[in-house]
């Protein structure tokens, strides 16, 4: 008998896409409001967070187990080949992020302010993500979903990508404005290993 988890998959993925625009609504909010490098990459990190939600949804729809004349073990590579689009979309914020850092090294300009409210609303959204990737992980192990799987150890990597932000932003609190730059290049690493 053929198990199809396309269904579990496909729900968990939309509820996942609403968690990330939100996501990536606050932090680009907060990225304009303080003008912090680190949490505009963050933002930029989330866009392509919701890009592997929509990615996935395609690839879930395409990745039947139900064999055909050209497919006899059906189509479920599609579901191998969402999980490398993911890594792909990785690269690409990676490669924005160093772009920016780089940039913003060269131009000393200024990451802004900060403030306690920033603070509160990304610990929100480290609860959020941390709730993503508890949920992802249990119900891709559940059903067998490699694009689950992936996408939860890629929110893993944003929970860390978050807390960096979180003490360059501190660290801006305190008057050393360079932090909040020099912490864009681990975010980036973490976004490379990620994919």
């Amino acid at each position: 008998m053929i198990f199809d988890n396309r269904q579990d998959v496909r729900n968990v993925l939309v509820t996942v896409l609403f968690l990330n625009v939100t996501v990536m609504l606050i932090k680009a909010g907060l990225g304009w409001w303080t003008g912090s490098l680190s949490l505009f990459a963050d933002a930029l990190h989330s866009i392509t967070d919701s890009a592997n939600n929509v990615l996935g949804l395609t690839m879930n729809r395409l990745a039947s187990p139900e064999p055909d004349r050209e497919h006899p073990y059906g189509h479920q590579k599609f579901d191998a080949i969402g999980a490398l689009g993911i890594a792909a979309f990785l690269g690409i914020a990676c490669f924005e992020i160093l772009e920016g850092a780089v940039g913003h090294l060269f131009n000393h300009e200024s990451p802004g302010e900060m403030s306690p409210q920033v603070l509160e609303l990304l610990l929100v959204v480290l609860g959020i993500n941390i709730v993503v990737a508890v949920y992802e992980r249990r119900v891709g192990e559940r059903v067998g979903s490699s694009i689950l799987l992936s996408d939860a150890q890629h929110t893993m990597s944003d929970i860390w990508i978050t807390a960096m932000v979180m003490l360059g932003l501190v660290g801006v609190g305190f008057g050393y404005q360079w932090v909040d730059v020099l912490l864009a290049f681990p975010v980036c690493v973490l976004v490379f290993a990620s994919g």
